[in-house]
């Protein structure tokens, strides 16, 4: 019967899929369980498909991925958090919880698998507690984060998803900003790992032994997919008599994609799970859009474009994890190698190292010395990296037969680097008038390691400025 269900539903995809929008949105007109759904490519945040998305409903418990939010960037991880009697009591009717005893100590990361996993609401009401004071302020700080997400039909009054049957009939969301919330959340490192589980170990406290914990999304136990097409890795489901079957779940490709698929008020659950089957079986195969390949930590980077484009000449790779760490201290070599393919340096052959080829080609072109071979595993600072352009724009500039002074230097106010050492101020002064660096109330933050993102900014407003006046 599974099986008949779903054939019949990716059959309904087939023939009923109809232009909502013009460019990359459609309306799937499909007789769903759910009374609002929306699929998104989260790299882009390209709406694939959609049905009522922006009808304010109760979310139940998959309000918790904006707790859970908070949790990770307010709390503090160090210590454990006490359960106060209010927290563990007051849960709602017949509202999920893992057991907490008043005056249990449990550390957040603990809290937070208890949270996301096994949708604990006594563990959102202590994690609130402890951050926020009370349960209502910490439902003012979800509303602010809400805003701040883009999220503005959003409306939560507690940190569960209790709504009318327990005196909050207001909090209210719809599946847009559910969507875009889950697409924040999704891109942070630590979320992902909490909500990619099966199950969680959480330590012994002073109330009782070690706890088992087990997820309620289906994906990860019985509900059978495509795995050679995508994997499922997350987030949150929900249920009250109110809200129906929430869900909220993500969805990765080996190429680099990643889809989130939001339902709303499902009258059955195992029905939720097999039409976000079929919308993600849509969404990786049927649909018109072309999913962006990209990396889950720049989704909200000032420096996405430029490493985006990067990505896509082939310039960069990730991690394993699909993740870029764009706030990671960037190497010497990694600086190097990233210039030298930007100027057609490729491997060739076996390599002592696998900088190796790009740091001889520098040096070749006289944009290092020797030196770099033992220091190429050291950071870089801002400086650093500022003067190894330098020396490549003069080494374009020399190839063309061009005059650097009458491109470089002519706007430059040169009280604005007085405080500049004699020997590098003309190099900087070159940079920051071309728009290779920049800074902030007259600070250029030389001293800086340079990150991941700001080497690839770096090098980017480099290539810029090579292309204009060539």
């Amino acid at each position: 019967m599974l099986k008949l269900r779903s054939i019949i539903i990716i059959l309904c995809f087939a023939l009923t899929i109809t232009p909502l929008y013009s460019h990359a949105q459609h309306n799937i007109n499909i007789v769903l369980d759910c009374t609002a759904f929306i699929l998104i490519d989260a790299n882009s945040n390209t709406v694939i498909c959609e049905k009522n998305a922006d009808m304010k409903l109760h979310p139940a418990s998959v309000s918790k991925i904006m707790t859970a939010i908070l949790a990770i960037e307010l709390g503090d991880f160090s210590r454990p958090y006490t359960a106060s009697s209010f927290s563990v009591k007051s849960i709602g009717l017949g509202g999920s919880n893992v057991g907490i005893q008043p005056g249990e100590r449990i550390y957040l990361n603990d809290l937070l698998h208890m949270l996301m996993l096994a949708s604990a609401n006594d563990a959102a009401n202590i994690i609130a507690e402890n951050i926020a004071g009370s349960i209502s302020e910490f439902a003012n700080l979800m509303n602010e984060k809400a805003r701040q997400i883009g999220a503005h039909n959003t409306n939560f009054s507690n940190p569960i998803g209790l709504d009318v049957e327990d005196g909050y009939p207001n909090n209210k969301i719809t599946a847009r900003d559910l969507a875009n919330i889950t697409r924040y959340a999704m891109s942070n490192p630590r979320f992902r790992e909490v909500v990619s589980k099966s199950e969680f170990v959480a330590a012994a406290t002073n109330k009782r032994g070690v706890k088992h914990i087990k997820t309620t999304n289906r994906f990860f136990r019985d509900i059978d997919y495509n795995k050679l097409l995508y994997t499922v890795n997350g987030v949150k489901t929900g249920y009250t008599k109110a809200a129906l079957n929430t869900g909220v779940f993500s969805a990765k490709n080996n190429e680099g994609a990643e889809l989130i698929c939001v339902v709303m008020k499902n009258v059955n659950r195992t029905s939720m799970f097999e039409e976000v089957r079929g919308l993600f079986d849509y969404g990786f195969t049927q649909n018109t859009v072309e999913l962006q390949k990209s990396f889950y930590d720049i989704r909200f980077r000032w420096s996405k474009e430029h490493i985006n484009s990067f990505l896509e000449k082939g310039y960069i790779r990730g991690y394993e994890d699909g993740s870029f760490k764009p706030c990671n201290e960037a190497t010497k070599e990694e600086f190097i190698s990233l210039l030298m393919k930007t100027k057609g340096v490729n491997p060739k052959g076996e390599q002592e190292y696998w900088s190796k080829i790009y740091i001889d080609e520098a040096i070749n072109r006289g944009f290092i010395d020797t030196s770099w071979y033992e220091k190429r595993k050291e950071r870089i600072s801002r400086l650093e990296s500022a003067l190894v352009l330098s020396k490549a724009l003069d080494h374009k500039f020399i190839l063309n037969g061009m005059s650097k002074e009458k491109h470089l230097l002519a706007s430059v106010d040169m009280n604005e680097f007085s405080y500049l050492d004699d020997s590098i101020s003309e190099d900087i002064m070159k940079l920051y008038n071309c728009g290779i660096i920049s800074g902030y109330n007259g600070d250029l933050f030389l001293d800086n390691i340079s990150t991941r993102e700001e080497m690839i900014t770096m090098i980017n407003n480099y290539l810029n400025f090579e292309l204009e006046v060539h």
